[in-house]
């Protein structure tokens, strides 16, 4: 049945890009709706991280988790826990407090790996992950690296004051985003070996986030007084800005394909950038008239999977899930409260296409019609106990025969205002078919 309604939905709806999006949260649980980070295991598990704890996401349901505190109280709010993956997609929690959690999924449940002690005046902020299984940390003036195989600690110093980002472009070597702006460093056994002069101008020293585009080698920066940037590896310059086109502040970078990178923001939804010819456009933003969309232009984190869908963490409003390279166009259509021009109700029974080319729905709750030249809807509900109708058949043109669970058999009859009139009562009738 829900294929037919698909199919349906696809011959008369249309939507720009085709872009599909399907809510996932749990009404009854409102505080896990403020999720902040998303992230996909090994397994092929979305994880959402949330004011309440963790949340699994496996295709159909949420399960939620929390780490074992072990006598200490987790604060689960944004900036005091970050969820990762390394470079196996195994599912890591770091704290601000300096303890780190490694998901087993053969026991389902987190673990506690390690500690790093800090001092009480010292802030510790977790960088990035590299592909020799590093986590990095900054930790007031120093780079702290933990060896995920080995399970230690290595301190790396340097000059370079405060480091509030930090990307791995290739074995060894990084750029990062510190006080003193835009620098690109090689470390070689714990130690910086090589460190380039600042790239930026001295234009940027608030580096908020940077990321590094393998096809092009080219790096995406947000600094939060110069807005973003585009670094080229090659030519060693900047080569785009957009200082103001951006009022909101940036949430999170993203790859997309191979010259596009996702900026989502939080205040105006997601902008699509080419980093090649460098330009941003807006590209997903709410629309409250349309339940296709996300819910605010408020985002949180943005993730791309390997089917290239797109999952958005809508702050405060829970995860949406977008597919913007559907194949077909189409449009949902729901039952709304007091709209006489929608569906009469979102449980459908059956669905026929009629010769006039209208659409014919039976759902729990009475009959629709919907005319696609006009886009209006009738509807038809008798003055019946039940409701509940579960079969159409066209008769003739401009005559339907509608099958009533409880009631039996019905004529519906356009030419007369949609009238309705018994035919024979048959219970439980689930499927009607013209035999000549």
């Amino acid at each position: 049945m829900k294929y037919i309604i698909y199919f349906m939905m696809m011959l008369y709806g249309s939507l720009c890009h085709a872009i599909v999006c399907k809510h996932i949260v749990e009404r009854s649980e409102t505080n896990t709706r403020k999720v902040y980070q998303i992230q996909r295991d090994a397994l092929g598990y979305m994880w959402f991280m949330n004011h309440a704890g963790i949340s699994r996401f496996d295709g159909t349901k949420l399960k939620h988790y929390k780490l074992p505190a072990e006598g200490r109280t987790m604060d689960y709010y944004m900036g005091n826990c970050r969820l990762l993956t390394d470079n196996r997609n195994g599912l890591w929690v770091v704290t601000r407090n300096g303890y780190l959690w490694m998901y087993n999924p053969s026991l389902d449940k987190f673990e506690c790996r390690n500690h790093l002690v800090i001092p009480n005046d010292v802030s510790l902020h977790f960088l990035c992950v590299d592909n020799s299984s590093h986590i990095w940390f900054s930790v007031g003036n120093r780079l702290i690296a933990y060896q995920i195989l080995s399970n230690t600690f290595h301190r790396v110093d340097h000059s370079l004051a405060t480091i509030s980002c930090m990307v791995e472009v290739a074995p060894g070597e990084y750029f990062v985003g510190s006080d003193e702006g835009l620098f690109g460093i090689t470390i070689k056994n714990y130690a910086v070996d090589r460190q380039t002069g600042e790239l930026s101008g001295k234009r940027c020293s608030r580096i908020h986030e940077i990321l590094f585009h393998p096809y092009t080698q080219r790096l995406v920066v947000f600094d939060y007084s110069e807005g973003l940037g585009v670094w080229d590896m090659k030519s060693e310059q900047l080569v785009g800005t957009w200082n103001r086109l951006l009022n909101s502040r940036v949430s999170g970078l993203r790859i997309w394909d191979d010259r596009t990178v996702l900026v989502a923001t939080d205040g105006e939804g997601i902008f699509r950038m080419d980093i090649v010819n460098p330009d941003i456009t807006s590209f997903i933003q709410t629309d409250f008239e349309n339940d296709n969309s996300i819910r605010t232009n408020r985002i949180a984190d943005v993730f791309v999977d390997d089917q290239k869908l797109i999952w958005v963490a809508d702050y405060p409003e829970g995860v949406s899930m977008i597919d913007v390279e559907s194949p077909d166009d189409y449009k949902w259509y729901r039952a709304r409260s007091g709209d006489s021009h929608s569906l009469t109700n979102n449980r459908v029974n059956a669905v026929l296409h009629d010769s006039d080319g209208d659409v014919w729905f039976a759902t729990d709750h009475g009959i629709s019609c919907f005319h696609p030249s006009t886009g209006l809807w009738n509807r038809i509900v008798t003055p019946l106990p039940c409701q509940m109708y579960t079969a159409l058949c066209e008769v003739k043109p401009g005559e339907i025969c509608a099958g009533n669970y409880v009631h039996g058999l019905f004529f519906i009859r356009k030419k007369s205002n949609y009238s309705v009139t018994p035919y024979v009562r048959i219970s439980g009738v689930n499927a009607l078919c013209r035999k000549d």
